[in-house]
């Protein structure tokens, strides 16, 4: 019978995303029989299935985290083609107040979104 302590920590090592290779190896070292780690790890892997990271949540934070710079780049290309369109105007009052709007909440959204972002990245499921 394996002991409970060392399945306990081989669950807790795979809970962390540890190979079961580098588990094995890491006790071996340490001290534990091979036969005694095999028959944890066959143990512990039968009941075992590591969550993959949800796509939903990774791609949920990387906008977080890209939306600013989405919005940035939107200002420069509403002024662009604002310019492009009359070269000889300054553009009009609707273009830069909506220009502005963009660009004052791009701005808001750098910390906001880096936070928000990272902290959906990081939430274990």
């Amino acid at each position: 019978m394996v002991q409970q302590q060392l399945i306990d920590y081989i669950k807790e090592c795979l809970g962390r995303g540890i190979k079961p290779d580098v588990i094995s190896a890491q006790l071996i070292q340490s001290g534990w029989a091979q036969a005694t780690v095999n028959q944890a790890l066959d143990a512990t892997q039968a009941g075992y299935k590591q969550k993959p990271q949800d796509p939903h949540k990774v791609r949920n934070g990387i906008l977080w985290i890209c939306s600013p710079f989405i919005l940035l780049v939107s200002v420069s290309l509403i002024q662009f083609v604002a310019r492009l369109a009359n070269p000889n105007a300054r553009g009009g009052l609707g273009i830069n107040i909506i220009s502005l709007l963009i660009g004052v909440a791009a701005i808001i959204l750098i910390p906001v979104g880096l936070i928000v972002g990272i902290m959906k990245l990081s939430k274990k499921s």
